[in-house]
């Protein structure tokens, strides 16, 4: 419905930090988990990482960019 959908917006709009980190907390939590190992793990081939994430999820709302950067902390969540 478009009022949910509106609700939403409003509700991940107030939220502070990168497109990863607001999509991310709709997520399970074991999938959270995951993204937080790959994050603290600087070997992680992230091209793979992503690819895996588009496999799943055919609507995210970011791009390899974002991933990559959120991944390796340098964007606005870890700025704030």
């Amino acid at each position: 419905m478009l009022s949910e959908k509106l609700l939403n917006l409003a509700r991940t709009g107030a939220i502070e930090g990168c497109v990863v980190k607001v999509w991310l907390m709709d997520k399970p939590q074991d999938l959270q988990k995951s993204f937080e190992a790959i994050k603290t793990t600087p070997s992680a081939n992230l091209s793979v990482a992503y690819r895996y994430v588009c496999d799943e999820f055919k609507d995210l709302p970011f791009k390899r960019t974002s991933f990559v950067t959120h991944m390796r902390g340098r964007c606005t969540c870890q700025v704030n």
